[in-house]
């Protein structure tokens, strides 16, 4: 006959708590069997874990579903020795082992490297889920509504915003699907994700009418502002304004030009999302307006064109001078009556400008680096540049004479 119940290990202090173990007795023996879950002292009493518990949903269900597994795995123990019926229920648990998270976490991320994906999601998520957790890893069939719902409250307790939540949910959604659909893992089906990640309204895109523009390049930083901050929120600005005048592209793009990208008076790069199947080569004409700003700013002793932005290879100065930059360019959108502008914002207002313009929408898109979606483009080859460049100066002078 064997016994078997949680208790909370007081001799062992770690920095996640108390370990919370399985204790086993019989036949004149004892042993202790690893939850992998913690808890403060205060949060447990009479051998319970109390609601108080930072994570009480999740590690109550943990713990309970191990209890209950002991406990029937020893109950066809009877006739074993001790030590044959804990070899007995470890051996179950080993012949029975689940995927866990992390483990697939390692083989599925290494593989979106190979592909040339973004990674970044997944290393962000993967630190907030093992500060949650506060354990070395979760089965991926453990992963359900409760866990869901303890990982949002974790994460609004730290004033984490909806947006902030979504990002986490979806990329853990996108680990978890993928883990279902290689079935020799044996996930089991369905999605404890649905309706919770929750789809707000998008904000609508900025853009700039022409007074609005003509404001932008007039700007002036405010009087009291020193000298080397002027220069430096001027500097923001007509990188912002050089943006648009290559045809509206994201201000990685800007940190990532080289001066070979720059030759025959057109400006030439696979946009950095160009491991999507929509993304395009660029080859625009480069206007004057664009070489002016590359004159004044460019720095010719390096082989990037603005190189006084952090190289996006290091991601974290990278992130720290772009948001940087966003806040100077609210100070700007402040000063000229526009809602926000920020360094995603060119994209959207050089294609609000076409519209306006009426110019041709499939060489808006190559000046853009977007390839046009749907079978009847399948066979559609790049167009002249004579019709591109056309298209590109067209959009400039419907906002300023250029």
């Amino acid at each position: 006959m064997f016994n078997a119940y949680l208790i909370l290990d007081k001799r062992s202090l770690t920095k996640k708590g108390h370990p919370i173990k399985i204790y086993i007795s019989g036949k004149g023996q004892k042993t202790y069997i690893a939850t992998r879950q913690y808890s403060d002292k205060k949060y447990w009493k009479n051998g319970k874990l109390l609601k108080g518990h930072p994570t009480y949903a999740y590690t109550q269900n943990r713990i309970r579903k191990m209890e209950i597994r002991t406990i029937e795995r020893l109950s066809e123990c009877d006739d074993m020795s001790f030590n044959e019926a804990i070899e007995y229920v470890k051996g179950s648990s080993q012949k029975n082992k689940e995927t866990m998270l992390f483990e697939f976490w390692d083989v599925l991320v290494p593989e979106k490297k190979k592909m040339g994906r973004s990674t970044t999601p997944f290393e962000a998520t993967r630190k907030q889920l093992e500060n949650y957790m506060l354990e070395d890893d979760i089965a991926i069939n453990d992963i359900d509504y409760e866990f869901l719902q303890g990982f949002i409250a974790h994460k609004k307790s730290e004033n984490c915003n909806e947006g902030g939540v979504n990002y986490y949910l979806k990329t853990l959604r996108t680990v978890y699907l993928e883990a279902q659909r290689r079935s020799s893992l044996n996930i089991k089906s369905g999605n404890p994700f649905t309706g919770l990640i929750k789809t707000g309204q998008r904000k609508p895109p900025v853009t700039l009418n022409k007074n609005q523009f003509l404001g932008l390049m007039a700007f002036e930083p405010n009087k009291s502002t020193t000298k080397a901050n002027k220069e430096k929120m001027t500097r923001k600005r007509d990188l912002f304004l050089f943006q648009i005048y290559i045809g509206g592209h994201d201000f990685i793009e800007v940190a990532n030009l080289r001066w070979e990208d720059i030759r025959e008076g057109r400006i030439k790069f696979y946009r950095y999302k160009n491991s999507s199947r929509n993304s395009i080569y660029v080859d625009n004409a480069l206007l004057p307006k664009a070489k002016e700003i590359i004159k004044k700013y460019g720095t010719e002793d390096n082989e990037r064109v603005f190189s006084f932005i952090p190289d996006p290879v290091n991601k974290n100065t990278y992130d720290h001078y772009r948001s940087n930059t966003n806040g100077a360019l609210k100070v700007v959108a402040d000063s000229i009556g526009v809602p926000r502008l920020s360094t995603k914002s060119p994209r959207y207002i050089f294609r609000s400008w076409a519209g306006e313009a009426e110019a041709d929408i499939l060489a808006t898109m190559q000046i853009q680096g977007h390839k046009p979606g749907g079978m009847t483009f399948v066979y559609q080859g790049r167009l002249s540049d004579k019709l591109v460049d056309k298209t590109l100066k067209k959009v400039i002078k419907w906002a300023v004479k250029e």
